[in-house]
C-alpha cells in the first residue's frame, strides 16, 4: 500500500514551518505543522499519535541541562510508539528569517514560543509520565551503588590480579557500573512511558 501523504512546500515567511538556521548556511527545516498532524524531519505524525509534550518552563529537565551546560530552551515530544522526540528552542527560526532574539523574560526566541502554542492549540498536553533525566540520575546512581559493593566483596580476589586494595576496587566498579547506566537508563525510559502512551 502506498502513502498517499504529500506535504504541501513551504515559503518564506510560512508560520507553520519552523527549523534552524546555522550561519552560512541555508535554512534546515525540522518540524512543520499541518492540519494532519506534524512533518518531523520528514516523518509524518498524526495528531492522534502525538500524546504529550514537556516545554519550558521544566524545572527537572532545564535544572538538569543547565547543570550540563545544555540551552535550557528545548521542546520534547512523546509519540504513541514509544519514540521521543527533541527540538532545540534557542535556535529556532523560520523560512526566509535569521535567527531571533532571546526573550528578555523568558530567555526564549519567538518562534519557540510560537511552536508550543500551537501545539497547544491542537490539543497537545503536558506530559505527566516519568522524566528522562530523572530516570537516567536514578539507574546511574542505583547501578553505582551495586557497582560499589560488587567492588568492595570481591577486591581481595580481584586484588590477586591487578593489585588494588579493596575501596580502590570498589570505586572502580561503581563508575564502570555508572557508565553502564547511561546505556541502560534508555532502555527503562520506553519501558517506563508505555503506561502512558496508551491511548485514553
Amino acid at each position: 500500500m502506498t502513502n498517499s501523504y504529500e506535504p504541501r512546500r513551504p515559503g518564506a515567511g510560512d508560520p507553520e514551518v519552523f527549523g534552524y538556521r546555522h550561519p552560512g548556511l541555508r535554512f534546515q527545516e525540522v518540524i512543520r505543522i499541518e492540519e494532519s498532524g506534524l512533518l518531523y524531519r520528514g516523518r509524518h505524525i498524526p495528531w492522534t499519535e502525538i500524546r504529550a509534550m514537556r516545554a519550558y518552563p521544566n524545572f527537572f529537565g532545564d535544572t538538569a541541562r543547565a547543570s550540563l551546560r545544555i540551552p535550557s530552551a528545548a521542546l520534547t515530544l512523546y509519540v504513541l510508539d514509544g519514540s521521543v522526540l527533541t527540538i532545540r528552542g534557542d535556535q529556532l527560526t523560520k523560512p526566509g528569517e535569521g535567527r531571533h532574539p532571546l526573550s528578555l523574560r523568558t530567555g526564549l526566541p519567538k518562534p519557540y514560543m510560537e511552536l508550543v502554542q500551537r501545539l497547544r492549540e491542537h490539543g497537545i498536553a503536558d506530559w505527566q509520565g516519568p522524566k528522562e533525566e530523572l530516570i537516567l540520575v536514578g539507574t546511574c546512581q542505583v547501578m553505582g551503588v551495586v557497582g560499589f559493593l560488587a567492588g568492595h566483596a570481591l577486591g581481595p580476589w580481584l586484588g590477586n590480579y591487578i593489585p588494588l586494595d579493596r575501596i580502590a576496587w570498589a570505586v572502580v566498579t561503581a563508575v564502570v557500573a555508572a557508565a553502564l547506566g547511561l546505556l541502560i537508563a534508555p532502555v527503562l525510559g520506553r519501558l517506563f512511558r508505555k503506561p502512558f502512551l496508551v491511548r485514553n
